[in-house]
């Protein structure tokens, strides 16, 4: 069974035990944002379905529009606010079928022009077309 978070344009799958959210390189998803805390999340993987967690974070996790406190078991099509970004978590086997495109990369930055999540890597936005300047 893949689980994944789909970010703007773009597809992750959860690692098979946790996948850690923040600013922190040594995170497993990279968001480069000051409202995104070092280690602001993590997502565990059990048998049969996956819970978020907020850790503590200065600016907090959101499932759903509501803020959580406490491990939250997320199921498909749930919408994740880490900061002020926000995500979508797939369970592939409500997918089934659907030919989606996946793109694995760890780190995400800030569009300049328009705010939305990119890849790290993109030289342009995706969304607004705005040419990224390499050494950002």
């Amino acid at each position: 069974m893949t689980y994944r978070l789909r970010f703007g344009l773009e597809e992750l799958d959860l690692g098979e035990r946790e996948t850690t959210i923040g600013r922190e390189g040594t995170c497993s998803i990279s968001i480069d944002d000051a409202l995104v805390s070092r280690t602001h999340a993590v997502f565990r993987r059990h048998n049969d379905f996956v819970e978020v967690e907020d850790l503590k974070s200065r600016n907090g996790t959101r499932v759903n529009g509501v803020a959580i406190r406490e491990p939250t078991r997320l199921v498909h099509g749930d919408r994740v606010r880490i900061g002020p970004r926000e995500m979508v978590f797939y369970d592939t086997e409500h997918d089934s079928g659907v030919k989606r495109r996946q793109s694995v990369t760890g780190k995400m930055a800030l569009c300049e022009k328009c705010d939305e999540t990119i890849p790290d890597k993109a030289p342009s936005c995706p969304h607004c077309g705005a040419a990224r300047d390499p050494g950002a």
